[in-house]
């Protein structure tokens, strides 16, 4: 698992998670509409996993937070 720091996200109607890692944010990202970030942030991710880099996975991490907001999802805090 490549590991970041944990991102809350709202899961459900009144049901929050904290993501904390890239793989588990691309599964997340699977039930979340398509949309310009959400796109930008799988390949993100992706090439994360195939390089897994200290600074790849810190910008996988800030691709998944906006991709978050985007979809409306991000939770602060």
């Amino acid at each position: 698992m490549l590991w970041f720091a944990p991102v809350k996200i709202k899961s459900a109607p009144g049901r929050m998670r904290g993501v904390n890692s890239v793989e588990s944010a691309l599964e997340e990202m699977q039930k979340w509409p398509v949309r310009k970030k959400l796109r930008s942030a799988y390949v993100i991710c992706a090439r994360a996993i195939d390089e897994p880099t200290p600074e790849a996975i810190a910008e996988a991490r800030q691709a998944f937070v906006e991709a978050a907001v985007e979809a409306k999802a991000w939770r602060e805090g």
